[in-house]
This record gives structure tokens, C-alpha cells and sequence, in this order.
């Protein structure tokens, strides 16, 4: 299979949006989904299928909370120290998946 760089790419953008950012983590969030997480991505852009699903999933979770009154914005600190913590997950193993990322 022919590696592809680019989801692990705007997943690294996403995380360090997260990590560097001096908004509130849901503001940061919101950055890293607009720059990053909404771009095309296509199951060849990820090492396999289960890589793909995750982020499909957390996609549309995103989603989701945008298109409400409340959206990411307003979502608790406990939400979001879970979704940010699910995107660098996402982001470590799909760099373990293409050997880029050491145990």
C-alpha cells in the first residue's frame, strides 16, 4: 500500500493548534476543525480502514456540535479535554501506522 502523509499531516496541524493555542481549549477546537479536520480526506489518505472510520466518526461528531445553538464553543472543559485528546490519539496512531511514530 502506498503511504499517504496527508491525514497525518493535518492531524499534526490539528494538534498543534490544540497544543499551542492560547484560546480556550472549545475556541482552539474550533480552530483545528476549520484549518485542518474539515478538509477531504479519503480512506486512501489513512493507513487502514479503522483509522478511517475513527476519524469519520469524530468528524461527524464535530459536526454535529457545530451546526447547534451551543456548538463547540460552549461545549464543558470535560468534553472538550476529551475531544482533544481523541484527535492526538488519532494523530499518533495513524504516524505509528506509517512507522512514523516510535513505542
Amino acid at each position: 500500500m502506498m503511504k499517504s502523509y496527508y491525514a497525518d499531516e493535518k492531524l499534526y496541524m490539528a494538534t498543534l493548534i490544540l497544543a499551542k493555542g492560547t484560546d480556550t481549549l472549545q475556541q482552539r477546537l474550533d480552530d483545528a476543525y476549520i484549518s485542518s479536520l474539515n478538509r477531504m480526506f479519503s480512506p486512501t489518505h489513512f493507513p487502514d480502514d479503522d483509522l478511517y472510520r475513527k476519524f469519520t466518526e469524530l468528524l461527524a461528531e464535530f459536526e454535529s456540535l457545530r451546526s447547534t445553538a451551543d456548538g463547540l464553543i460552549n461545549m464543558t472543559d470535560d468534553k472538550a479535554q476529551q475531544f482533544a485528546e481523541r484527535i492526538v490519539g488519532l494523530f499518533w496512531n495513524v504516524a505509528k501506522a506509517q512507522g512514523r511514530a516510535e513505542c
